[in-house]
Order: structure tokens, then C-alpha cells, then sequence
């Protein structure tokens, strides 16, 4: 009877002492859950509690992860148990979904709510696996006020696993008001003015009376003890109470009375009169903030505050306007009447968000500056560049138009951007100001420009290397493992992998990138390493091995140039001419003009020569057809044919100073070599009466002695000219020459430094390219030792101290014994 009573006792007893446990667990005293069967002694681990806002009385979704024990696999209908500390609103059934680690079908669902603890039942398919990692959100959760709650009162236990808490405190954040903005009915200059200042309160951040809105302005603003204040906006019932607020070092606190309140999330805006502006100057919008008794942080406007006046006709036109585009940007505006700029002042120029500013733009006056402003700087924070004027008297005039220019802009993707996100402001007038016209980026037509084709050899079936030329869209940078396609003319024989070089406007390692894949008639070049090209650079690139057709003009668009970013392929705007062997080419001839400055008195001459050459440069032996000439100032003779390549023809000087460009055609096409001739208001040097001199004459042999060598330009009259400008070249047989100095009064010197061989150096010369007929000649002479007698049978003979050069030995008869070239380590 005993044994029966005792087994009808032990169902009451687990029933009480269940209760017990939850009410416990309830109060936050012990954490496991009501209805828990934990079958496994190991807790769950790595448990983690993250709310989607933890500022004070918000309502969020939380993230609640943990892990399962080794034994602690989960499959339905187990459950999940997760328990807030006291003071966070949990809904009765709350919104769950199964977030990471399960698999099967986990629908998402509801949680049920008892006291703080919210369990989770998993439901069809849904599994948990042992020592696997998980996370659930719970939605509609309300956060209690701010501060620091112990992490010991949040734990998540299972059917499977006991309860634990998460690693640290769970840190609820105070709330701030949003919406922050600060607006002066007057930006003047120390002006005593009315601000409305706006914000909106946070969820939880509801005023009603006694509470506090705290107004904060910037150092340097003037708040009177007792400012008048209104309620302007969004604010219910009677706020008439309200009228003044107090001073508290720069802030204005104003308490709500009567029935004066402002809802939760609602945008109210107040006004506090008789603030007196700070002097000129953009105010930054972190000195400044707004708070109240409910929202605790500060909060700041999204601007700064702006006193002083603003330029106007502001304007922003590009170099280009084309998306990815590298420009300069000419930015325009006019200061105000008291916005006169000068040296160290600033002008802020703001871009739109997508625009690519660099940290150190190069910039540039403009229009409606004066003075020297060359030394102007600029640094870029954000979409801001601030350029600050420098140079002597560098300034610009109020209410004077002007311009300045930024360089290296890259302009965004393809869109109209609107004007208020442009400004210009300057230190004299610092309230912004944006242009009247939004600005337009357009799309880029992905086609390469400027594609020129350049052959070595011109001639027909000769073998050459092709210069090939193109400039890349402003969208068309290339870098690895980008394309390059060329199209050859279906005449042309190209070899299947021909040796490539990257001649000019590639950057980087592009050695790697030596052969092209050549199909039908297009070779395909593949860059590889750092081998890149800059959006809009000009770039040439030489391709080996190309045999040319037969004679003739090659259409333009049988050629072109494509890439993989610029795949609209572009061709060349001229033919290709290919030459018969041996014919004149008129890219290759040459003209050319002695002497290229002669006296503008009508009668001087100059001698204009034309070199025929075929389309490798070799100089033709016999006439190349017919030439013609033609000059810009001037008068030409008739050409004469010389039956060995040349022509010539003689250039007469006109009575007036300028400059002359002799042109010309060969077989009726224009040589692309031209020469120029100055026609000199003064005397010019006629080079058979100019005349070269040396001083010394004679010097030693030894590879460091000097000589001065002298030209005097002189007129056809054989008067010395006083002034210089002349082109003097001097050439030596023997020795060595160096530069040749103008002195500007009709003198040219140039240094003779002997060899280390006795001889006779003979110096000649021309003037602007005409032969100067005088020479002059200085003797090399060798250093002799005699002996007193001998020769002797053998003998040392030393040399003279830091001698180098030719010793020649001779006996006291004055025969020569030996003569020897040596060194001053010689003996």
C-alpha cells in the first residue's frame, strides 16, 4: 500500500516541481524551458544574439544562432527554446524562419511565446544535424530602454541539448532623432535671424510635456539667454506654454508645456528667433545638433551651414561629355559684389556622385583673371576639388565672369545628372551654387579613331614591317588578356605568327606579347602580363613579315583596326599606295634648302634642292619625273631635272622679313617633306666670306690640349655681322670637337682637343646649312726627348711627367732613334 501510494505521488511531485522550474525560468532566475525535454547533459554552444536595430524600444528581427552538441541532432517535432531577458516585448506567436544550417523542408512559421521564452517547433522534413551550426530569426521583437543587459538572462536550449547563455552583455543603444536641419531666414553676415530647425523623433522617441528638445548651434553664433521660440510644425495640442527656451553655452534647451507633444516617428520642425550669425564661412554640420529628453544622442544636419553670399552664373562644360571619358572640365561663375577673389583664397568645385576626381588635379585659370596665378594648386576630398589661387596679383574682380579648368575628370556611365548635384562656392562667397542645367554623359560609339597604316617599304612585293596606328574610344582601355585585330587588304601576304611590337602608348610589360595569330587576313594580338592601354591614348603597334602586293592604290576600308573593347572596326582615311620598284615616292623624297637664312633685301639666294627617293628612302641615280615647287614668300626659278635624282631651283629673297616654305609634287603628288627658309630683316652670313680661325695653331699630341676655334660670320660684303642666331656646325679630320657655343655678336667658338697621334687637323664648317668655303687647320706635334749621345745599344727612356701621347727619340745628330705612342704608366 505504501509502494501504491508512493507511485501516485511521483506524478504530482514532477508536475510541482515542473511549475517550479518554469516559473523560475520565467523570472530569468534559471533558464530552461517550460516543456524541455533535454535527453543529452551537453549544452548547446557558440550562441549569438544579433538584433536587426539595437537602439532603445525599437521593434526588430533577431538573429539567433547556436550549436548543436555531438549527440544533439534535431528532426521534427523537436523544438528550439529561446529566452529574452526581462524587459524585451516578445508577440505572443512570434514570425520564425529557419535561416542557416538545417536542411529539408523547414517552412518558415511561428513561434509560441510563454513569459520571455519563445519555442520553436521544427515542422515536416526540417533537420538539424549533430555539431551543426544554426541560425533562426524571430521578427516583432521589441527592445526595452537603453543599456547593458546581462547575457546570462538570453540562452537557447533544445529538445536535444541544455540551455546556454551567449558570450557577451546584449548592449540596447539610446536613440537619436533624424532628419536634422538647420535653416536661416537670413545667411547674412552677423545678422540677427529667425532659424527653423527641423528633425523627426525615432520610434520610441515621442514628446509630450516636460520633455526637452536640446538645439545646439556652432561656436562663433550668438544665442541669446532667453530666445523666442514656435512650434512650426508637426507638433499636437496647445504649445502655447512654450514660448521662450534657455541658453546653455551654445545650445537652446526648449521644454514642451500644456498639452504640446510631438508622436513617434514624426518630422516636427521649431523656431528660435534672435540668433545672431557667425561672420562668412561654411560651418561644418557636426557643430551642430538636435536632441530631446526621448533621443538622447545628438544628432547632426546632413549639410553644413552656409552664412555669406553665393556666386552665380555657374556652368560645368566638358571636354568631352562621353561615359569613361578622361576630360577637362571648364567650370564658370561670377563672384558676388563682395566676392572678389585674390591670392590663398578658394574656389570649392563640386561633382556629382560616379564622377572620377583625381587626389591632385592639375588646374588652370582662365577667363576674367588677372595677374600671374600659374602657381594655383588643388586637392580633391571627396567629389570636392578646392583650388586655392597663388602667384603675384593673382585675383579675380567682383562680380566679373570667370573660368577655371580641372584636368583628368573621368566622367561616369551614360545619364543626365542633375544641376543641384554641381556647385561652386569660394571662401568670399561660401554659399554653393549650382549651375542652371542639369549635366549630360552620353553613350560612346565603341569605335577606335585615328587608324593609320605605315609601311616600312612601299615598294610592290617587297617584305616590311607595318607601322599600324589607332587611339582607343574613351571606353576602350585595354589591359591582359584584351584583342587587338588587324585587317590587311586581301593582296597582302601575311605570315601565320608574326613578330609584333608595341611602339608607343602601351604601358607596362608587353614583352610577353611578341607574336600575332593570323587568320585569312586579319592578325590577332593578345596582350598578356601588365602589357595595358589608357582609355583615349594614342598607340602604334609594328607588325613583321607583311609581303606587299602589286603597284597600286589599296582602298581605305580594306584596312582596319578592332579591339575586344572597341569591336566596331575603324579604317584608315587614306589608300594604301604600294610603289613599282625603283618609282619615285613622294613620302620618302626630300627637300631641302642651303643656305635656310638669307637677307631679305630681294636679291639673296638660296640653293632649294630635291632628293628623289624610291618607297624604302634609297636615293634615286636618275630623274624621277617630274617636280614642281612652289613657295610662300619669295621667288622660285624653274627646276632644273639634274638626270641623277636631284632637282634644284633658286629660292630669291623677298624686300620684306618672314619666313618661307618651300613645297612641291613629284609625278603630280604632294612630297610630304617641305623646307623653310628665313628671310632676314638684317644681313645674313654668306658662308664664302664667313671665315673659321684657330688659336693656338700647333699643340702637343697628347689626347688633352686644346685649341680655340673661331668662326666670324660676315655678310656678302665681307663685313662681320654683330649679331648671333645662326646655325654653325664644325667637323675636324683629326682630334675631337666640341659643342659650338654662340656668343650673340656674330662669334662662334668650339674646343679642338688633340689626339694622342702627331698629324694635321684640318676644321671646316657650314652656316644655316650652307658650306663655309674658309677652313682652318691646327698641327698635332709629337713631345721629343734627345739624348746626349747614342743611340745607345739599350737604353730607358723615361717619359715626361703625366705625359701621354707620341715620343719620338732622337740621337744628339738629331736622327731619329725610335719613336713610340704610350701612356703615362709607360716607360
Amino acid at each position: 500500500m505504501q509502494r501504491e501510494d508512493r507511485s501516485k505521488k511521483a506524478p504530482l511531485v514532477r508536475r510541482a516541481l515542473t511549475l517550479i522550474l518554469s516559473a523560475l525560468a520565467i523570472a530569468g532566475v534559471v533558464a530552461p524551458f517550460i516543456g524541455q525535454e533535454v535527453a543529452s547533459a551537453a549544452p548547446v554552444t557558440a550562441v549569438t544574439f544579433v538584433p536587426g536595430s539595437n537602439l532603445a524600444n525599437a521593434t526588430s528581427t533577431w538573429t539567433v544562432g547556436f550549436t548543436s552538441s555531438a549527440a544533439g541532432a534535431l528532426a521534427a517535432p523537436n523544438t528550439i527554446s529561446v529566452q529574452f531577458g526581462p524587459g524585451f516585448i516578445l508577440p505572443p506567436t512570434p514570425a520564425v524562419t529557419f535561416a542557416s544550417g538545417f536542411t529539408g523542408t523547414c517552412a518558415a512559421g511561428s513561434g509560441a511565446t510563454a513569459g520571455q521564452v519563445i519555442t520553436i517547433t521544427l515542422t515536416s522534413s526540417c533537420v538539424l544535424a549533430n555539431s551543426a551550426a544554426a541560425t533562426v530569426t524571430i521578427a516583432g521583437v521589441t527592445n526595452p530602454g537603453a543599456g547593458s543587459y546581462p547575457g546570462g538572462g538570453f540562452g537557447v536550449s533544445t529538445t536535444k541539448d541544455s540551455v546556454a547563455p551567449p558570450a557577451g552583455n546584449i548592449v540596447i543603444g539610446p536613440t537619436a532623432v533624424t532628419g536634422v536641419t538647420f535653416a536661416p531666414a537670413s545667411s547674412v553676415p552677423s545678422a540677427n535671424t529667425t532659424y527653423t530647425v527641423g528633425f523627426t523623433t525615432s520610434a520610441s522617441g515621442a514628446l509630450s510635456t516636460g520633455n526637452t528638445i536640446t538645439v545646439a548651434f556652432a561656436a562663433g553664433f550668438t544665442v541669446p539667454a532667453s530666445p523666442p521660440v514656435t512650434f512650426a510644425s508637426g507638433f499636437t495640442g496647445v504649445c502655447t506654454g512654450t514660448t521662450t527656451g534657455v541658453k546653455a553655452g551654445q545650445s537652446v534647451v526648449i521644454t514642451l508645456s500644456g498639452t504640446c507633444a510631438l508622436g513617434n516617428s514624426t518630422a516636427g520642425s521649431v523656431t528660435i528667433g534672435t540668433i545672431t550669425n557667425n561672420v562668412a564661412g561654411s560651418y561644418a554640420a557636426n557643430t551642430f545638433s538636435v536632441a530631446t529628453s526621448q533621443d538622447v544622442t545628438p544628432a547632426h544636419p546632413s549639410l553644413p551651414v552656409v552664412i555669406g553670399s553665393s556666386p552665380s552664373a555657374v556652368t560645368f562644360t566638358p571636354g568631352s561629355n562621353l561615359t569613361g571619358a578622361l576630360s577637362t572640365w571648364t567650370i564658370g561663375f561670377t563672384p558676388s559684389a563682395t566676392g572678389a577673389l585674390a591670392s590663398t583664397n578658394t574656389i570649392s568645385v563640386t561633382f556629382a556622385a560616379g564622377f572620377g576626381l583625381p587626389p591632385t588635379p592639375t588646374v588652370a585659370t582662365g577667363t576674367g583673371f588677372t595677374g600671374t596665378c600659374t602657381g594655383t594648386t588643388a586637392s580633391t576630398t571627396g567629389q570636392v576639388v578646392k583650388l586655392t589661387l597663388a602667384g603675384a596679383g593673382c585675383a579675380l574682380a567682383a562680380s566679373t565672369a570667370g573660368t577655371v579648368t580641372i584636368a583628368g575628370i573621368t566622367n561616369p556611365a551614360a545619364a543626365t545628372y542633375p544641376a543641384n548635384a554641381f556647385s561652386v562656392a569660394t571662401s568670399q562667397d561660401p554659399a554653393p551654387a549650382n549651375p542652371a542645367s542639369p549635366v549630360v554623359i552620353n553613350a560612346v560609339a565603341n569605335t577606335p579613331t585615328g587608324v593609320t597604316f605605315v609601311p616600312g617599304v612601299a615598294v610592290a612585293t617587297a617584305t616590311s614591317t607595318w607601322t599600324v596606328g589607332f587611339t582607343p574610344s574613351a571606353s576602350g582601355a585595354l589591359i591582359a588578356p584584351n584583342t587587338i585585330t588587324v585587317t590587311f587588304d586581301t593582296g597582302f601576304a601575311i605570315p601565320a605568327t608574326p613578330t609584333v611590337t608595341f611602339a608607343s602608348g602601351f604601358t607596362g610589360t608587353c614583352t610577353g606579347t611578341t607574336a600575332g595569330a593570323t587568320a585569312g587576313q586579319v592578325v590577332t594580338i593578345t596582350l598578356s602580363g601588365t602589357c595595358a592601354l589608357a582609355a583615349s591614348t594614342a598607340a602604334t603597334l609594328t607588325i613583321a613579315g607583311i609581303t606587299n602586293p602589286v603597284a597600286g592604290t589599296y582602298p581605305a576600308n580594306t584596312f582596319s583596326v578592332a579591339t575586344s573593347k572597341d569591336t566596331t572596326a575603324a579604317s584608315p582615311a587614306t589608300a594604301v599606295v604600294i610603289a613599282p620598284v625603283g618609282a619615285a615616292s613622294a613620302a620618302t623624297t626630300t627637300i631641302t634648302a642651303v643656305p635656310t637664312v638669307i637677307t631679305a633685301n630681294g636679291t639673296s639666294t638660296s640653293t632649294i634642292t630635291v632628293q628623289a627617293k624610291d618607297a624604302s628612302g634609297t636615293n634615286l641615280s636618275t630623274s624621277g619625273g617630274p617636280v614642281t615647287l612652289a613657295t610662300t614668300l619669295g621667288t622660285l626659278s624653274a627646276v632644273t631635272d639634274n638626270g641623277n635624282g636631284t632637282y634644284t631651283a633658286t629660292l630669291t629673297s623677298s624686300a620684306t622679313a618672314g619666313t618661307a616654305t618651300v613645297s612641291g609634287t613629284i609625278n603630280a603628288v604632294a612630297i610630304t617633306s617641305t623646307a623653310t627658309v628665313t628671310f632676314s630683316a638684317t644681313a645674313a652670313p654668306d658662308a664664302t666670306k664667313t671665315t673659321i680661325s684657330a688659336s693656338p695653331t700647333s699643340i702637343v699630341a697628347n689626347g688633352t690640349s686644346t685649341s680655340t676655334i673661331t668662326v666670324q660670320a660676315k655678310d656678302s660684303s665681307g663685313t662681320n655681322l654683330t649679331t648671333g642666331g645662326a646655325t654653325v656646325t664644325l667637323a675636324t679630320t683629326r682630334g675631337t670637337l666640341s659643342a659650338v657655343t654662340d656668343h650673340a655678336n656674330g662669334t662662334y667658338t668650339a674646343t679642338l682637343t688633340s689626339s694622342t697621334t702627331a698629324g694635321t687637323a684640318t676644321i671646316s664648317g657650314t652656316i644655316n646649312a650652307a658650306t663655309i668655303t674658309s677652313t682652318a687647320t691646327v698641327t698635332f706635334t709629337a713631345t721629343t726627348v734627345t739624348l746626349a749621345q747614342g743611340p745607345p745599344t739599350s737604353a730607358t727612356v723615361p717619359f715626361p711627367a703625366g705625359f701621354s701621347g707620341q715620343l719620338t727619340v732622337t740621337n744628339a745628330t738629331g736622327a731619329v732613334a725610335y719613336a713610340e705612342t704610350s701612356s703615362p704608366s709607360s716607360g
